[in-house]
This record gives structure tokens, C-alpha cells and sequence, in this order.
């Protein structure tokens, strides 16, 4: 039986007392559900801001929760963590890749990672294929262009236009 299905008064009463509270506690749920989407970003920026202004505080409930469940806390670590900084690749995988190319760029062959001194695993939103090992800037450029190439080809014909004419007036549309 459904327990979140519409059901009539009769219906409701008829459940056994497990069966309602089980009902409730999905409505909560639900309920908290919808709030957290429609809500995420200044959810989110309320939970840094007091990560932020107590970070030992943060720290301590973290390792309270650890200690009621360690197994369950230690595989959403990991699971969190893999995500983030792999994208799904095995920590050999990113490093050969590192090693294959030369731990630079893809795109600018730079060596210097920069943000937080990782290289972005850059892959295909569409298929989730993993493509190469990038620099901040250039995954974040990729991010902007959407993995559009007709988009990225009009900037690049943009920036040829004003290289190849500098006596273009910028002033004017064409």
C-alpha cells in the first residue's frame, strides 16, 4: 500500500498506528524534500556561513555523527569525495592521466592547476564520458560555453574579427 497515495478519512483510521506514523514521517520528509529544493542556495549559504564563523564547532558534529554511525559516515565520505575530486576515477586512473599528460592542460597546456591546486577531470555533461585533466580556467570557460561549439566558434570568430582589424571601431554593431 502506498502510504503517501491520497487517502480518504475512513482509510486513514483503518491503518494500523505504525502504518500512520510511517505515513507521517514520509509526509515530513516529502515535505522537507520540496523546502530543501526550492530552497538550496540560501540554504547552502546559510550552512558555509556558520561553517565559517565556528569552524570547530562544524568539526565537532561531524565527528559525533561519525561516531553514531561510522560505517555509513565513512562510505558517504568517501562516495562525496570520489565524486568531487575524481569524477568517478579511481585515484590510479587520475594519475595516469596526470602522468599521460605531462601534468598540464588539455586545452592550455599550463602547469599550474590553480584554484585549489587539483586539476579538473573534464568530461561530457551528455554522456558522463571523461575527456582530459584541465586548469581552472579553462574548465571554467567550458562551463560558460555549455560544451557549445557553435557558441565557442562565434567567440573565436569574435576574437579573430577585433585581432585582425584593430582599426575596427568597437563602438558599432555589424
Amino acid at each position: 500500500m502506498d502510504l503517501l497515495a491520497p487517502m480518504g478519512r475512513a482509510a486513514v483510521a483503518a491503518l494500523t498506528p505504525e502504518e500512520k506514523a510511517e505515513r507521517k514521517r514520509r509526509k515530513q520528509n516529502l515535505a522537507t524534500a520540496k523546502y530543501h529544493a526550492k530552497n538550496r542556495l540560501e540554504l547552502n549559504a546559510k550552512a558555509r556561513a556558520s561553517r565559517a564563523k565556528d569552524p570547530e564547532r562544524h568539526r565537532e558534529y561531524m565527528r559525533q555523527n561519525r561516531r553514531k554511525d561510522p560505517p555509513r559516515q565513512a562510505a558517504y565520505i568517501r562516495k562525496s569525495r570520489y565524486k568531487r575530486e575524481f569524477n568517478g576515477l579511481t585515484v590510479e586512473e587520475y594519475n595516469a592521466m596526470e602522468r599521460v599528460q605531462g601534468s598540464r592542460c588539455g586545452i592550455c597546456r599550463t602547469d599550474k592547476p590553480g584554484g585549489r591546486g587539483r586539476w579538473h577531470v573534464d568530461h561530457c555533461h551528455r554522456t558522463g564520458h571523461v575527456r582530459m585533466l584541465l586548469c581552472t580556467g579553462c574548465n571554467t570557460g567550458l562551463g560558460f560555453f555549455k560544451d557549445d561549439t557553435d557558441l565557442m566558434q562565434r567567440a573565436i570568430d569574435y576574437l579573430n574579427k577585433f585581432a585582425l582589424d584593430s582599426t575596427i571601431d568597437h563602438t558599432t554593431s555589424s
